[in-house]
């Protein structure tokens, strides 16, 4: 059970990659886009526990996927991913390229202000944090960045509280 406790988002990317596999009315190249996803999850979980050696593993596995393929879904979430570990690890520069290719999902738009707002460029954070607002997909993540508005005027510096 303290397993359970310190780590429960990548518990429950393990049930969720279970389904996955059981999952019997998929296509297959669905169950791949939706496996990377998946793997872009466990790579962000992961890092955000510090646990890079388990994000990076995450990270590989999608690498293999993408030079096996030309899904532009599986090409943005492992830009995704690979952005994310390196936000984590600190390394603002070099996740900015890569968050920039996945500039259709609102987590990485987000995590592109935060890393333009650590690097000192304001305006930019700005822009982004405006473009990651604009979406309207009924996504998870788009849930998490519409709820970045409210925290923002209540509580202010939103950016620097998520990634502390």
């Amino acid at each position: 059970p303290k397993k359970h406790q310190q780590r429960p988002e990548l518990e429950f990317l393990l049930r969720a990659e279970q389904v996955l596999r059981e999952a019997n009315k998929i296509s297959e190249t669905d169950r791949q886009e939706e496996y990377a996803l998946f793997l872009r999850e466990r790579a962000e979980a992961a890092s955000h526990r510090r646990l890079f050696t388990e994000a990076e593993t995450a990270v590989a596995q999608l690498e293999g996927m993408a030079s096996h393929t030309p899904s532009a879904a599986i090409q943005h979430a492992l830009s995704g991913a690979s952005g994310a570990v390196l936000l984590y690890e600190g390394n603002y520069d070099q996740a900015l390229p890569l968050l920039e290719q996945d500039n259709e999902n609102a987590f990485s738009l987000f995590r592109l202000a935060f890393a333009n707002q650590k690097l000192g460029s304001e305006q930019s954070a700005q822009a982004r944090l405006v473009t990651a607002r604009s979406f309207s997909h009924p996504t998870a993540e788009q849930a998490f960045v519409d709820l970045s508005k409210t925290l923002e005027r209540t509580r202010g510096a939103f950016l620097t509280a998520v990634h502390s």
